[in-house]
Parts: C-alpha cells; structure tokens; sequence
C-alpha cells in the first residue's frame, strides 16, 4: 500500500511504501503560492519510466502520480492520510 504525507516544512505531499516509511517512491510539489497555485508538478522517483510531469490541479497530480506507481504494488493502489 502507498501511503502519502504532507511535509509540514515545504508543504510537499510525499508518498511511501508502507513497508518503507522513510524513502519516499514520489511527491507533489505546488508551484507558485498559495493564494495563487499556478501549477502542481508530481515526481517519482520509483524508477526512469515514470518520471515526472506538470498539471494544473492537486488531484489530477495525485492521480497520475499513483496511475505511475501502480505497477510497483501487487494489490490496489491506495493511500492512507
């Protein structure tokens, strides 16, 4: 199972392997400010093939982060606040 934190510093939304706590396989990034969020760029880190990418929206960032990360887990995607 993934399992997503928010880093209270940046601000950063990191993703986890249960199994793994501490290194994180992705993350989403704001980019711009708060009052004005121009863009949201995920990353993965799992491996070359699913790299990185920029979209307007949170959820659609998380949404491509996890479609990117599926082929790592060998049940269903999901993730634990």
């Amino acid at each position: 199972m993934i399992v997503r934190k928010r880093c209270p510093h940046t601000g950063d939304v990191n993703f986890y392997f249960d199994t793994e706590p501490h290194l994180p396989v992705g993350s989403i990034s704001l980019c711009g400010t708060v009052a004005t969020p121009t863009a949201y760029t995920w990353r993965s880190y799992s491996d070359e093939e699913a790299g990185s990418g920029r979209v307007r929206d949170a959820r659609t960032a998380e949404n491509t982060l996890l479609e990117k990360l599926a082929h790592l887990t060998s049940g269903p995607v999901s993730t634990l606040a």
